[in-house]
């Protein structure tokens, strides 16, 4: 992993010093494009059971931002977050899984165009999640297992500030709201004391809201 980040951030770096070169050699250079790579996140998932919980997250995901005149720009954006949480024991499981995949775009506006630019702006992403639970085992008394994907979408309104190092080179910093409705089907299988097995199908229907702290922490390159 260590070794594809390396290679990653490499690859930018060239593409910024060749910007920079073509730059040199051309009388008006108009950056209207953004590519950038989110590399850290604060946000809120529900991990572990239903309630939700703020993790930590490393190379979140890509975001496109294109420029379109007086300070308005729109933007596309992939996100993916994975969380094993694991404290399972000898004969006793406390296992929780949970991935997400977020995929969409927004509208926003910048407030000028200094070094230091505040903007605000309103994403729509789709959302696939897959939600895995197993708990349970001798010292319980009953083994549980729940397997479940959820299927929806969210409107996430954000603000955000972007810090400009040069014409190629700059950093955002974006908190947002993630208010959304997925559709979450699986099954729930239990075990009791005495080993008989139950089956119980999963259909319900949920809507959240939920506030990001560091929705997104990303560098990015001007083209």
């Amino acid at each position: 992993m260590e070794h594809h980040r390396s290679r990653i951030l490499l690859l930018f770096f060239l593409f910024s010093l060749a910007v920079h070169v073509r730059a040199q050699y051309s009388e008006v250079e108009l950056m209207r494009n953004r590519m950038g790579i989110n590399v850290f996140s604060y946000v809120n998932r529900p991990v572990v059971g239903e309630e939700d919980g703020y993790w930590p997250v490393v190379f979140h995901g890509l975001i496109y931002t294109r420029d379109i005149g007086s300070d308005y720009f729109i933007r596309a954006r992939f996100d993916y977050f994975q969380r094993n949480h694991d404290h399972s024991i000898t004969d006793d499981m406390d296992l929780d899984l949970y991935s997400d995949i977020q995929m969409g775009g927004g509208w926003g506006h910048a407030f000028g165009d200094g070094v230091v630019v505040p903007y605000l702006a309103l994403d729509v992403v789709m959302i696939s999640a897959v939600k895995y639970s197993e708990k349970g085992g001798v010292a319980a008394g009953e083994y549980r297992k729940l397997q479940t994907r959820r299927l929806g979408g969210a409107v996430m309104p954000l603000a955000g500030l972007t810090f400009r190092v040069t014409d190629v080179l700059s950093f955002s910093l974006e908190t947002n709201m993630d208010l959304g409705y997925t559709r979450e089907k699986g099954t729930d299988f239990t075990w009791d004391s005495e080993g008989v097995p139950r089956e119980k199908s999963v259909k319900k229907n949920i809507f959240f809201g939920r506030w990001n702290p560091v929705s997104l922490l990303s560098f990015e390159l001007s083209f």
